[in-house]
């Protein structure tokens, strides 16, 4: 089961992403709400403007899991990546809020996602 510690308002996550010209844009810290309805997913596909989210799962060096969010019908480099935090308690991802130290994965999203 995937799910938010915090179900009522949801867990603080990274969103990257590039202007019309491939530039970097400022990197926004938001509280999203995991999709598990329709029109939260559709409010998921509208900010990476596709039609199909397309999941990655990444651990870092110290062992911390996220999971990236792009769009599923753009070919690399995405124009967006979201950024989720989980925990692993058997076979369920908890999603956590993302803090500043978590953004040592910024350098790796963007030289394999986004440039």
């Amino acid at each position: 089961m995937i799910r938010n510690s915090n179900p009522k308002d949801g867990n603080e996550i990274f969103h990257i992403a590039l202007d019309e010209t491939g530039n970097l844009q400022p990197i926004i810290n938001v509280r999203m709400i995991w999709p598990t309805t329709k029109s939260e997913v559709e409010l998921i596909e509208n900010l990476l403007n596709t039609n199909e989210i397309k999941p990655v799962t990444v651990d870092d060096k110290n062992n911390q899991h996220y999971l990236l969010l792009m769009a599923g019908d753009h070919d690399y480099p995405y124009p967006s990546v979201m950024i989720w935090k989980f925990i692993e308690t058997g076979e369920d991802k908890i999603f956590v809020d993302v803090q500043q130290s978590d953004m040592n994965i910024f350098p790796y999203v963007i030289k394999n996602y986004l440039k």
